[in-house]
């Protein structure tokens, strides 16, 4: 939907989702007390709501050529709904009796109540789809509009604030959202949209609030919410959890400026300029590539840094590990792009519609007993994309050696999603493969540079370890040569905590000599 449609709508749409919230509530009341006493009241809300929706269908229908295809759905919802309020108009004429006696009247009217409660559930179910649509394609409509000048947006708002004074309209809520909106677009000057836009989105808040007053039971689950269940699985961040926390001040290089000695691409420039190209981490089995990832995407340093990229954009930080020893959606394409989706919309629900169009506008419980496929999830994740301009997305791609199938495919796409909207980290092996397909981007070569480290990790433990008192006691001057050759030895393979090889060798040959007379 374009910002000027979704301004020109804010009026219709917040008066809808609030008196659909309201009827809500009372349909679920009177059904639930089981008495029809409250009928005629319900009857009147009934009619407000479905004229507004004959309003929003007209509106919209007015900008069918330029409505989106996810847009679209809102014209079918709000006909659907109009349709379905006319009908329910008749359901409640339907149980009033029209009996002189007033006993009669009313048992009358309870029997054909309870024999037919269901439609109320059925125009609720309606109702609420209309009301969890506008409300996302509302939102949605605001954080990407930048193509929409303010003078155009201001004199569309203040056209709604002067249509409600005329007709001396009270409703609190619409009035404070207008005049909120009003105020973000009138206090910046033309030349600073962005900020514009980050007012925009604050002030939505209050309009996206009013469509959670009102929670439906859970057999009623929203399709968004529904879309989000199907994108997950439990294993999504068992990985990521898995690895192990740095040893304590290890890897905090990575954030200083390359040295002559040991070049490396700077990591911190890549993180806060556009870049159309991954940071590539490559390293031998056990060098510690997977906990470096985890280390950088935790560490506060990097998100200051990512921010500084994104400027007035929204950031989002996503992640995913891969696990040749996990189950099948930890090392395939699909498992990667459902984790990435599903963090992402789980944050923006209102991008739903936009980058699954056809599955929402037909979604039912029984889609989610198909799993996704990896057609339909590329292209969601390319949708995703192209539909949140209004983000910067920083990914961190843990271990393409250790995905399940072609090396060189993955590389290839994860090169791909890189431009200024989007950037990548990636890890892995030194692959033939990724080798030759990340050619050229900033890099790291980890086994070169993990010396300190583990110079830090190994003189951390031995420090408090009794057979290292005992050497050091016994062979004051040769002992620290141990850990040195047992360092030399492990030629940048740095396994973690538990089990560094330098440090296990060295108590182990500890023991042994500590057994003998001399170092020899």
């Amino acid at each position: 939907m374009e910002a000027l449609i979704a301004v020109g709508l804010t009026g219709n749409v917040v008066q809808f989702i609030q008196g659909a919230g309201t009827l809500i509530a009372q349909a679920n009341a009177i059904r639930e007390s089981g008495s029809p006493s409250s009928l005629p009241g319900l009857q009147r809300l009934c009619k407000t709501l479905t004229d507004q929706a004959a309003v929003l269908r007209t509106r919209l229908k007015a900008c069918s050529a330029t409505l989106k295809e996810e847009d679209q759905n809102l014209l079918d919802l709000a006909a659907e709904c109009e349709e379905a309020g006319t009908q329910f108009i008749t359901y409640l004429e339907s149980l009033t009796s029209h009996s002189s006696s007033n006993l009669v009247r009313t048992v009358r009217t309870a029997v054909k109540f309870h024999s037919s409660k269901h439609e109320i559930d059925d125009f609720v179910a309606i109702l609420d789809r209309l009301r969890g649509s506008l409300t996302l394609a509302t939102v949605l409509a605001f954080r990407t509009s930048s193509e929409s000048s303010n003078d155009e947006i201001l004199a569309h708002l203040k056209a709604i604030q002067q249509d409600h004074k005329a007709r001396d309209l009270e409703e609190t809520d619409i009035r404070s959202a207008v005049q909120i909106l009003t105020d973000a677009v009138q206090d910046q000057a033309s030349d600073r949209l962005n900020a514009i836009q980050h007012e925009i989105q604050s002030c939505l808040k209050e309009i996206n609030d009013l469509r959670r007053t009102v929670v439906l039971e859970e057999k009623s689950e929203s399709r968004e919410n529904g879309i989000l269940r199907w994108l997950d699985f439990r294993q999504i961040f068992w990985r990521y959890e898995s690895v192990e926390t740095a040893y304590s001040k290890t890897y905090e290089w990575i954030y200083d400026s390359p040295t002559t000695r040991n070049k490396w691409s700077d990591f911190l420039l890549h993180l806060q300029q556009d870049q159309s190209t991954p940071y590539f981490i490559s390293g031998k089995a056990g060098s510690g590539k997977s906990t470096l990832m985890k280390f950088i995407y935790d560490n506060l340093r990097t998100r200051t840094a990512l921010e500084r990229w994104a400027r007035a954009s929204e950031l989002m930080r996503l992640h995913f590990f891969f696990w040749d020893l996990g189950t099948t959606l930890q090392k395939t394409h699909v498992g990667m792009l459902r984790a990435l989706l599903h963090t992402v919309l789980d944050q923006h629900p209102e991008l739903v519609p936009a980058v699954f169009p056809r599955l929402y506008r037909n979604w039912k419980p029984s889609d989610a007993d198909v799993e996704p496929q990896y057609v339909e999830m590329k292209k969601a994740f390319e949708t995703l994309i192209e539909k949140s301009r209004f983000l910067k997305l920083a990914i961190f791609t843990d271990g393409i050696d250790e995905f399940g199938g072609d090396h060189r495919d993955m590389a290839l796409f994860l090169r791909s999603l890189a431009s200024p909207y989007v950037k990548l980290i990636v890890s892995s092996r030194p692959l033939n493969a990724c080798l030759d397909v990340l050619a050229g981007c900033p890099n790291l070569r980890l086994q070169e540079l993990t010396r300190p480290d583990m110079d830090k990790f190994v003189q951390g433990e031995l420090s408090s370890n009794r057979l290292m008192a005992r050497m050091m006691k016994q062979f004051p001057k040769r002992a620290p040569e141990l850990i040195i050759d047992q360092l030399n030895k492990a030629e940048g393979v740095f396994c973690g905590s538990s089990s560094l090889y330098a440090y296990l060798s060295t108590v182990s040959r500890m023991e042994i000599l500590l057994k003998s007379s001399t170092l020899n």
